[in-house]
């Protein structure tokens, strides 16, 4: 093999510059956009629209097409199964559109993930031609015949398997199809730390090269030859999967490999990491701020930047230990390598780190890679000889079910998965340290690392002091209420807790932990209905509790009673409020009041609403109100006629027209304002034209996050379905 001369050195210093240049101008841009894309209305529009399909892709409920419009816009268009058109038809259509709103995180997904601006819902096809050009019959046919090979496979696993954890598995595994969305499943390969192997990645796409690669050694062919059937195959490999980012950066690299090796030339892997960068953010530089680009190119990078490092350190201790013990740590070094980059990116968005990961793959990751050989042959010969493999199956299916056993077996271990937070500052300050590690430790100069290290460490606590925000959060928990609160000086409330439901539940406990959320100092329990306490007991065991807030109101209900006198023998103060609580915060106070309504010959279901809590966070002159189940009336008796309301709960879910009336009233004949108004759903959506403030509710907007600025204002909406974003 040639080595690189000067030349090619300065030439690939100089692609790295423009590589560094690139990401810097697509990093201000993006931080430019999102700056200045704030829509105050984001509602569909019916308009004309024609282009050409450069993309499609379907699955069980809709078809997901990116057309190119003859405007040179970008959209992507959402049909029914009814409607369906191959890539390259030049289309006429009347569509229902809208801009994409980046500060909607459903809304920022489709924005990075596909580089469009708009989405479009078609209600009338006016006119579909097929291209005649020839690459756009065979790039069209190429494409037909994968989606075709795929819906093949997924036929066969359906026919073959008959456990719903087998089939998941396999096609998770093999296809990145999600075939069943079995939370339970994802929750074990999450704890274990081993949720990579089932999101169809570079790891695959190896193993796939690999397999044909070692398949092509048996056939006479010249040994530079035999790597062209392995990239054929994973080419192939990445239409079927759907050209996910992970799998497009591997199979690049590895046409990199190939092509260097035809060309009998030194391969450098960092230099085909940089050129498969490259050519993704060429094709959509906004790949670059999704999570599956930048967990993928991290991981990588730390495998081959970290595995020489970390393996020269024990090279002489290695050398001497038998075959078996050397392949077990070089595969646990490779996990290591990986994990130890993206491990701040991890906690960053998931909330939580597995502490097994490093050895749960040592043994997960090479049986991942027998079943995936395994399926794969057996898709083959099943298309070749039918039924014959009937038995075989049942062997593979009983290796699938094992090898779950073993992830659940990781999963379960005590203390296998931590949780808790870093913010980009934390990330930052990681990476920084990380590099002077590896130079320090290379050039003999660990003692310098370790005084930067000590230099360091205090700016964590004043960090903490300078970047305190005020911020509430509307959790969507389907039926009921639950509302988080985070003071300036670290101060936690919870208004009402999620039903008692597995993904209300994580949701809520994982959006707290990833927030570094391990105590909660008031718990409010705004009235007595089964919803609003229903999972106190599982917050009280995750969660430390200092005080619990209640109404001081009976409520003849035995599950009520026993729950309270369970948190008396656990030592929480319970504080039944007879009129007002205030408690007291950095720059405001919250206002716990107790509505009083005296009428026996009401049922008492009715008469438990009207004696709640309302709740007032009075935070630097501005005003918050939580209403839960009180009426407009009663929640309005309680509200001063010139009060400036930032936010309003609208009462009782908005469901009945009386409470909106009787606000619309209120505003409007009073000097009162109100600014932003959240509706806590009960599974459903409902009109508020006549209302002349902004509504959100959690039923279309899921959880609603609002941090406030120094200023009291609302400095920023967050939140993950659609919805209006708006800056105040």
């Amino acid at each position: 093999m040639k080595n690189l001369t000067f030349s090619s050195k300065l030439f690939f210093s100089l692609v790295y510059l423009i590589h560094f240049l690139y990401l810097s101008y697509i990093f201000i841009e993006e931080t430019i956009h999102k700056n200045w894309s704030i829509f105050l209305i984001d509602e569909y529009k019916t308009k004309k629209i024609s282009g050409k399909i450069k993309w499609y892709k379907k699955n069980k409920d809709q078809n997901f097409y990116i057309l190119s419009s003859n405007s040179k816009d970008k959209i992507l268009l959402k049909t029914d199964k009814q409607i369906n058109f191959e890539l390259n038809d030049k289309i006429k259509a009347v569509v229902r559109q809208k801009e994409l709103n980046i500060n909607n995180n459903y809304e920022r997904y489709i924005y990075s993930q596909f580089f469009v601006n708009t989405i479009a819902e078609i209600e009338e096809v006016l006119e579909v031609i097929s291209s005649d050009c020839l690459f756009d019959k065979l790039t069209r046919l190429f494409f037909k015949k994968a989606q075709i090979v795929k819906e093949e496979i997924i036929k066969i696993i359906n026919e073959n398997l008959s456990s719903q954890y087998s089939k998941s598995v396999i096609a998770k595994l093999s296809l990145g199809y999600e075939m069943l969305d079995i939370d339970e499943l994802k929750f074990y390969f999450q704890e274990a730390g081993v949720m990579h192997v089932l999101v169809v990645s570079g790891l695959h796409v190896s193993f796939v090269y690999l397999l044909v690669y070692s398949l092509f050694k048996f056939f006479p062919l010249p040994i530079r030859l035999k790597v062209i059937p392995g990239i054929l195959a994973i080419f192939f490999y990445m239409f079927i999967t759907g050209f996910n980012i992970p799998v497009v950066r591997a199979t690049i690299m590895i046409c990199c490999f190939g092509i260097s090796f035809l060309l009998s030339r030194k391969s450098n892997s960092l230099h085909s990491l940089f050129v498969a960068s490259i050519i993704i953010l060429l094709v959509n530089p906004r790949s670059l701020f999704t999570v599956s680009f930048q967990l993928s190119f991290l991981a990588c990078f730390g495998i081959l930047y970290f595995y020489k490092f970390l393996k020269n350190i024990i090279k002489e201790w290695l050398k001497k230990q038998k075959r078996l013990i050397r392949y077990v740590i070089e595969i646990f070094l490779v996990t290591a390598s990986a994990q130890v980059m993206i491990f701040p990116l991890t906690v960053y968005y998931f909330g939580k780190f597995s502490t097994v990961s490093f050895i749960s793959n040592i043994i997960v990751v090479p049986l991942s890679a027998f079943l995936l050989w395994i399926s794969l042959l057996f898709y083959v010969f099943n298309f070749i000889f039918k039924d014959i493999f009937s038995l075989l199956w049942r062997i593979l299916e009983f290796f699938v079910l094992f090898y779950i056993d073993i992830v659940k077996f990781f999963a379960r271990i005590p203390f296998g998965s931590i949780s808790f937070s870093m913010d980009l500052f934390d990330i930052f300050i990681y990476y920084f340290l990380l590099f002077l590690l590896v130079n320090f430790t290379k050039r003999g100069m660990l003692k310098i690392f370790l005084v930067c290290l000590f230099l360091i460490l205090p700016v964590f606590p004043l960090k903490d002091r300078l970047f305190r925000k005020f911020e509430i959060t509307f959790f969507d928990v389907g039926l009921g209420d639950c509302i988080f609160i985070k003071t300036e000086d670290n101060t936690t409330f919870l208004v009402d807790t999620p039903q008692n439901e597995k993904k209300y539940i994580l949701k809520v406990f994982s959006s707290l932990v990833k927030n570094n959320i391990k105590k909660i100092d008031f718990l409010i329990v705004t009235h007595p209905h089964y919803l609003h306490y229903e999972s106190l007991e599982e917050i009280l065991k995750n969660f430390s509790v200092r005080h619990i807030v209640i109404p001081d109101f009976f409520y003849e209900d035995y599950t009520y009673e026993e729950l309270l006198n369970k948190i008396q023998q656990q030592n929480i103060k319970i504080t039944p409020v007879k009129l007002v609580k205030i408690i007291n915060f950095k720059n405001g106070k919250i206002e716990v009041i107790k509505n009083t309504w005296n009428d026996n010959r009401l049922p008492k279901e009715l008469l438990a609403d009207l004696n709640s809590l309302l709740i007032k966070i009075n935070y630097k002159g501005k005003t918050i109100v939580l209403t839960n189940d009180l009426p407009a009336k009663e929640v309005m008796k309680n509200l001063h006629k010139d009060e400036k309301i930032l936010v309003l709960q609208i009462p009782r879910h908005g469901k009945y027209l009386e409470d909106i009336r009787y606000i619309y009233k209120w505003t409007k004949n009073l000097t009162t304002s109100i600014t932003l108004g959240i509706v806590s759903t009960d599974r459903y959506d409902f009109s508020f034209g006549k209302l002349n403030f902004l509504v959100l509710s959690t039923h279309s907007s899921k959880d609603i996050k609002i941090t406030f600025s120094s200023s009291h204002k609302i400095k920023k909406l967050n939140f993950t379905g659609s919805g209006t974003f708006v800056k105040i």
